[in-house]
């Protein structure tokens, strides 16, 4: 949005964690001094870890008073464990924090499916936490199941996610709807 960008303009810090190249480099031509959050992530530590990292390097600079922006992919307040855990501590510490609405996998996912959350209503249930927490599904309304490429991770790498874990879901998701039950599985356009 037109806010975003005047927010990352004007600041002072800018750290951002994309997915592409593409996103990577319109931020840097918007904050040539962007920190790529990605740097955190390795593949021999806990991805728990490795979001606290990003969260903690958000708030070091917000700590010095500087005014900083985070840029996180589809929108901060959704799935998003660095942009949450960051904003919440600052909030504690007194730091002023503000959140700016991005857009969401079900954004596109409505859109490119035309799919309208108001007939027959609708559920979010992240897989992990359906699998984890034996959670009903709804059989009469759109039901999304986000995150089945990363089923019992806290978060993605850069690199994006795996599937190895996708068998045990495909199973509990049989029980529920039956094997011929139609099911989308629905990866958005990094590009809207």
């Amino acid at each position: 949005t037109t806010e975003a960008i005047s927010h990352i303009k004007n600041a002072d810090k800018v750290l951002f964690f994309a997915s592409d190249p593409v996103t990577e480099t319109y931020i840097r031509d918007l904050f040539p001094g962007a920190l790529d959050l990605g740097v955190f992530f390795d593949s021999s530590k806990d991805r728990y870890d490795s979001c606290v990292q990003m969260a903690e390097a958000c708030l070091f600079f917000a700590r010095q008073g500087l005014y900083t922006v985070a840029i996180f992919p589809g929108h901060p307040g959704i799935s998003s464990l660095p942009s949450l855990r960051a904003m919440q501590i600052a909030k504690k510490q007194g730091i002023c924090t503000e959140m700016l609405p991005g857009i969401s996998l079900e954004d596109t996912l409505f859109s490119d499916l035309g799919i309208d959350p108001s007939y027959n209503g609708f559920q979010n249930v992240g897989a992990t936490d359906f699998l984890l927490y034996d959670r009903r599904l709804l059989t009469d309304a759109h039901v999304v199941l986000k995150h089945v490429g990363c089923i019992g991770e806290q978060c993605v790498t850069p690199k994006g996610v795996g599937a190895s874990n996708l068998p045990v879901l495909i199973k509990q998701l049989q029980k529920v709807y039956g094997p011929d039950y139609e099911v989308i599985h629905y990866y958005p356009s990094q590009y809207p």
